[in-house]
Protein backbone atom coordinates (compact mmCIF):
# COMPACT_ATOMS: atom_id res chain seq x y z
CA UNK A 1 0.00 0.00 0.00
CA UNK A 2 1.26 3.55 1.04
CA UNK A 3 3.25 3.12 3.76
CA UNK A 4 3.15 4.29 7.45
CA UNK A 5 3.39 8.02 6.96
CA UNK A 6 -0.18 7.91 5.24
CA UNK A 7 -1.66 10.72 6.60
CA UNK A 8 -4.71 13.06 6.44
CA UNK A 9 -4.81 16.42 7.13
CA UNK A 10 -7.01 19.89 7.28
CA UNK A 11 -9.63 20.96 9.16
CA UNK A 12 -11.92 18.22 7.92
CA UNK A 13 -9.64 15.25 6.90
CA UNK A 14 -10.03 15.42 3.69
CA UNK A 15 -6.62 16.05 2.03
CA UNK A 16 -4.71 12.80 1.82
CA UNK A 17 -0.84 12.72 1.66
CA UNK A 18 0.90 9.18 0.05
CA UNK A 19 4.70 8.38 0.90
CA UNK A 20 5.26 8.29 -2.38
CA UNK A 21 7.89 10.20 -4.39
CA UNK A 22 6.24 12.99 -7.09
CA UNK A 23 5.34 11.84 -10.28
CA UNK A 24 3.67 12.08 -13.02
CA UNK A 25 3.50 8.44 -14.23
CA UNK A 26 4.42 6.11 -11.86
CA UNK A 27 2.17 4.88 -9.20
CA UNK A 28 0.68 8.09 -7.54
CA UNK A 29 -2.97 7.62 -9.27
CA UNK A 30 -3.10 3.49 -8.22
CA UNK A 31 -1.98 4.44 -5.13
CA UNK A 32 -4.21 6.84 -4.34
CA UNK A 33 -7.37 4.54 -5.47
CA UNK A 34 -6.41 1.96 -3.85
CA UNK A 35 -6.12 3.78 -0.89
CA UNK A 36 -9.82 4.94 -1.54
CA UNK A 37 -11.30 1.51 -2.33
CA UNK A 38 -10.45 0.50 0.83
CA UNK A 39 -10.23 3.21 3.22
CA UNK A 40 -12.64 6.27 1.55
CA UNK A 41 -15.79 7.08 3.84
CA UNK A 42 -18.44 9.56 3.71
CA UNK A 43 -20.90 10.86 6.58
CA UNK A 44 -24.49 9.51 5.95
CA UNK A 45 -27.46 11.93 6.92
CA UNK A 46 -30.54 11.56 7.69
CA UNK A 47 -33.11 14.55 6.52
CA UNK A 48 -36.25 14.42 7.92
CA UNK A 49 -39.04 15.32 6.61
CA UNK A 50 -40.94 18.25 6.85
CA UNK A 51 -44.87 18.01 6.81
CA UNK A 52 -46.96 20.43 4.26
CA UNK A 53 -48.12 24.09 6.06
CA UNK A 54 -45.27 23.30 8.95
CA UNK A 55 -43.34 26.49 9.98
CA UNK A 56 -39.97 26.35 7.84
CA UNK A 57 -37.87 28.00 10.98
CA UNK A 58 -38.23 25.27 12.63
CA UNK A 59 -37.46 22.64 10.05
CA UNK A 60 -35.43 19.84 11.75
CA UNK A 61 -31.58 19.55 11.89
CA UNK A 62 -29.78 16.46 9.70
CA UNK A 63 -29.58 13.48 11.54
CA UNK A 64 -25.51 11.71 10.81
CA UNK A 65 -26.47 8.27 11.11
CA UNK A 66 -22.91 6.79 11.17
CA UNK A 67 -20.43 6.79 7.42
CA UNK A 68 -20.54 4.82 4.34
CA UNK A 69 -18.41 4.09 1.45
CA UNK A 70 -18.53 6.81 -1.17
CA UNK A 71 -20.48 5.90 -4.64
CA UNK A 72 -17.45 7.72 -6.51
CA UNK A 73 -13.88 8.89 -5.61
CA UNK A 74 -12.54 12.22 -7.72
CA UNK A 75 -8.71 12.50 -7.82
CA UNK A 76 -7.50 15.82 -9.14
CA UNK A 77 -4.17 18.18 -9.38
CA UNK A 78 -4.40 21.72 -6.85
CA UNK A 79 -4.65 23.53 -9.87
CA UNK A 80 -7.86 22.11 -11.03
CA UNK A 81 -10.75 23.99 -11.17
CA UNK A 82 -14.23 21.72 -10.86
CA UNK A 83 -17.42 22.55 -11.88
CA UNK A 84 -19.47 20.78 -9.09
CA UNK A 85 -22.72 20.86 -10.59
CA UNK A 86 -21.35 19.78 -14.24
CA UNK A 87 -19.29 16.83 -12.32
CA UNK A 88 -23.03 15.69 -10.39
CA UNK A 89 -24.73 15.87 -13.52
CA UNK A 90 -22.68 13.97 -15.34
CA UNK A 91 -21.82 11.50 -12.88
CA UNK A 92 -25.97 10.69 -12.41
CA UNK A 93 -25.34 8.85 -15.70
CA UNK A 94 -22.08 7.49 -15.68
CA UNK A 95 -21.51 3.88 -14.84
CA UNK A 96 -21.69 2.79 -11.31
CA UNK A 97 -18.33 0.47 -11.49
CA UNK A 98 -14.88 1.21 -12.95
CA UNK A 99 -16.09 4.95 -14.43
CA UNK A 100 -13.19 6.82 -15.75
CA UNK A 101 -13.76 10.20 -16.99
CA UNK A 102 -10.37 12.19 -17.78
CA UNK A 103 -8.45 14.05 -19.98
CA UNK A 104 -6.06 12.13 -22.15
CA UNK A 105 -4.59 15.17 -23.89
CA UNK A 106 -5.63 18.78 -23.72
CA UNK A 107 -7.98 18.68 -26.52
CA UNK A 108 -9.58 15.35 -26.67
CA UNK A 109 -11.97 14.15 -23.38
CA UNK A 110 -13.15 10.91 -22.41
CA UNK A 111 -16.20 9.39 -21.40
Amino acid sequence: MCGPSLQLTAAFDDILLLDIPENMNSGKTHAFFSWAAENATVPRWEYPVVEDGADQKSKPSPVWTGEAAPQYVVKADDDSFIMLGELERRLRVAPRTKAYWGCESCVEMLW
